[in-house]
């Protein structure tokens, strides 16, 4: 049986190929050199990806790593420029590193356009926003205990993570997401244990038209944020997308007796990065 985890990245990586794809699908009759390049990296990654996913066992570093080439594969020139004057740096010294900086500075002041009204990548988070929107505040109190086909039944929570380009014209972009849930419950109450509150969820993407579907899991398995929230779910949202969410939440019928007349109470909330591609 595959490992959750693993599982999960093999999704991920499952996304970026289909993103890709729609990449390749709608840049099919464009003639510049600059998205014939573009073109080209990307079916290189791919290749790679189809031959790792093509394989009867999976390492995960070989997934997240196939996974990372196929999103830097979508992005433009000028951050592989960045990448390749980066590593040169660390071979040179001196004069010479410093000569290389003030090249690719030149090179980026004078032939991007988009550097006139974005420089820096505060400023892209002030010019793009990022809309997040959801119903309800979720409280589990004295919720009954159901098997899992039972649960999934339950009405999910439904939010949407949009982003709107109208203020940076053709200037591309990713959003890098990240879903949490902060919990809001009160220190004198008596909580479920969060081995017996089980969700799933499910996200569809504009740019794809897909709906990904995560495994069955409690809240003692997410990653507790440093301030003390929950790491539901993270990815990237690509320019103008949009992506609606749809979580379920139910009680374990694995939970005891002394977990009745209990309660847990939280919220959902989004944290954004904006980075240019």
């Amino acid at each position: 049986m595959m490992d959750r985890d693993l599982g999960s990245k093999i999704d991920k990586l499952k996304e970026a190929i289909e993103t890709a794809e729609k990449f390749l699908e709608e840049t099919e009759d464009e003639e510049s050199g600059k998205t014939k390049r573009k073109r080209k990296r990307v079916n290189k990654a791919l290749e790679k990806a189809y031959d790792t996913l093509n394989k009867k066992t999976y390492v995960q570093s070989e997934i997240d790593k196939r996974t990372d080439e196929v999103w830097k594969s979508l992005m433009d020139e000028e951050n592989y420029l960045a990448i390749i004057i980066f590593i040169f740096g660390f071979v040179l010294s001196g004069t010479i590193i410093f000569t290389v900086f003030q090249a690719y500075s030149f090179i980026q002041t004078n032939w991007d356009p988009e550097r006139k009204d974005v420089e820096l990548t505060k400023e892209l988070n002030d010019l793009i926003s990022v809309d997040y929107t959801e119903k309800n505040i979720i409280s589990l109190y004295d919720q009954m205990t159901v098997p899992d086909k039972v649960g999934l039944k339950n009405p999910p929570q439904e939010f949407t993570i949009s982003n709107d380009s109208s203020k940076v014209g053709s200037l591309n972009y990713l959003v890098h997401y990240s879903v949490n849930l902060v919990l809001m419950n009160d220190p004198n109450a008596k909580l479920i244990d969060k081995r017996f509150i089980k969700y799933k969820y499910s996200y569809k993407d504009s740019n794809t038209g897909k709906t990904f579907e995560s495994n069955i899991e409690t809240l003692a398995d997410l990653e507790e944020n440093p301030d003390g929230s929950l790491l539901l779910t993270k990815g990237v949202q690509l320019k103008d997308a949009k992506t609606d969410f749809k979580v379920t939440f139910w009680i374990s019928s694995l939970a005891q007796n002394d977990q009745q007349g209990r309660t847990f109470t939280f919220a959902f909330n989004v944290n954004a990065a904006i980075a240019k591609s």
